[in-house]
């Protein structure tokens, strides 16, 4: 669906019509921590949509010397030396406030959703209504901490691909909740992924993927200071800073079709997949050697899960970017790529020779993305590629009718990897004389 949308909005600029969305952010921000400068504590203390609560010690009987009051999944501090706290999650205050439930909502234990995406027109709104709480200027809001990341619907094994996260700069990550979820902590920053769709019971696969910044140093450079601060550049800034992060990430792809390697490949695969590999047995400096190889054999007989994940997240970017005409979030190489997907290229598949589109440049042959392109584009050549590469008589071949993406680049895949074919052939396959008949929708 997504990859509908993005094409429907190329499609669209390339006629010169503007979406009339064309102000989202994909970008969000969830958990905040604001320090509120100069506020009127008796004012705020007073106002009637907040009930302010000060604790006793049970086993002493001191008083604490602070208050505290809850406010849509949020929580607002006083100390009595006169400062101010805000902290909590600004995406689950604004569902909460505009009554957008999860679809699992449970009335005992609910914590709030922030499951949907939350644009920047909902930001500035959460904006206007913390400034009429605190009656206070947005300038006045402090950030301390900042939580920002990305809701990514995609048709993936989730789990299975957080199952896959080894490490990030030399540190495990920590996978919880049945591995439904994977954390790296830092210093500075943590990078959580998780799933987001099974956490709130939703229908659609929903990852989420996030950065959350506990020292403000690590973002310094977007200068990034208080809430008057947030806006289309600065929110690009942040989009750049988390896949940054994803880009060190290391993963490992359980999608891998150890049928096709050979017995070397096969014994190295079961040593990738383990974080004690690469943190312990490999030298630092035979880490490189060793990650091309997996990324070579990643790209070549697997979804490449994680690299698909990083380009639709920035193609979420570029898309807006081309929308408002701004020119942020042309980082990392995927960028270049994606911006250019509905360009002819010039680099062709071994096996069929269709031009390569998007992630399938990067390697020899056309895997998904090149079949899901010229079904939706070039009918006749997907009809010609299919009669190329499947036989109608064949049962095997008809049983894959209603997920003919996948086969095809399997068929592909197959191809290169039997020398006998190559040897044989030249990559070259005949076109069956039964042939396969195709019901385009």
């Amino acid at each position: 669906m997504f990859k509908v949308l993005v094409f429907i909005l190329f499609k669209n600029l390339a006629r010169g019509q503007h979406n009339t969305k064309a102000n989202i952010l994909f970008i969000m921000l969830d958990y905040i921590k604001l320090a509120l400068q100069k506020i009127d504590v008796n004012k705020l203390t007073n106002n009637r949509q907040l009930d302010f609560i000060r604790g006793i010690s049970e086993s002493t009987g001191e008083i604490s010397t602070k208050k505290i009051s809850k406010f849509h999944y949020c929580k607002i501090t006083v100390y009595d030396s006169g400062i101010v706290i805000f902290q909590g999650s600004i995406h689950k205050m604004f569902n909460s406030i505009k009554g957008i439930k999860a679809p699992n909502y449970n009335k005992e234990n609910y914590t709030g959703f922030n499951g949907n995406d939350f644009t920047l027109d909902n930001i500035l709104e959460i904006k206007k209504i913390l400034c009429n709480l605190f009656d206070c200027q947005p300038k006045q809001m402090i950030f301390q901490n900042i939580e920002f990341g990305i809701n990514c619907q995609l048709d993936i094994n989730i789990d299975l691909f957080i199952k896959g996260l080894l490490y990030h700069r030399a540190t495990y990550f920590e996978l919880k909740f049945g591995r439904s979820y994977g954390e790296v902590e830092h210093q500075r920053y943590r990078i959580k992924i998780y799933n987001k769709g099974k956490q709130y019971g939703m229908l659609e696969k929903v990852i989420r993927l996030e950065l959350s910044v506990n020292k403000m140093e690590e973002i310094e450079e977007i200068l990034l200071n208080s809430f008057s601060d947030i806006n289309t550049t600065t929110l690009n800034l942040l989009n750049k800073a988390l896949l940054k992060r994803l880009d060190e990430v290391m993963h490992y792809d359980y999608s891998i079709i150890k049928k096709e390697l050979s017995k070397s490949n096969n014994r190295l695969v079961n040593l990738y997949s383990d974080p004690n590999y690469w943190l312990h047995t490999l030298k630092p400096k035979e880490r490189h050697r060793q990650k091309e190889r997996l990324k070579k054999i990643t790209v070549n007989h697997s979804d490449n899960t994680f690299d698909t994940i990083k380009k639709e997240l920035v193609k979420k970017c570029s898309i807006l970017n081309r929308l408002s005409i701004t020119k942020e979030c042309s980082i990392i190489n995927y960028s270049n790529i994606e911006l250019n997907i509905l360009q002819k290229s010039t680099k062709k598949c071994i096996v069929t020779g269709i031009d390569l589109i998007g992630k399938d440049l990067e390697g020899r042959y056309a895997r998904t993305t090149t079949f899901r392109y010229i079904k939706k584009n070039k009918v006749d050549k997907y009809i010609e590629v299919c009669n190329l590469l499947l036989n109608k008589s064949n049962p095997y071949h008809t049983k894959y009718e209603n997920n003919i993406i996948n086969h095809l680049a399997k068929q592909v895949r197959n191809r290169v990897t039997n020398k006998a074919v190559i040897r044989n052939t030249g990559y070259k396959a005949k076109i069956y004389s039964n042939q396969f008949q195709l019901n385009i929708t």
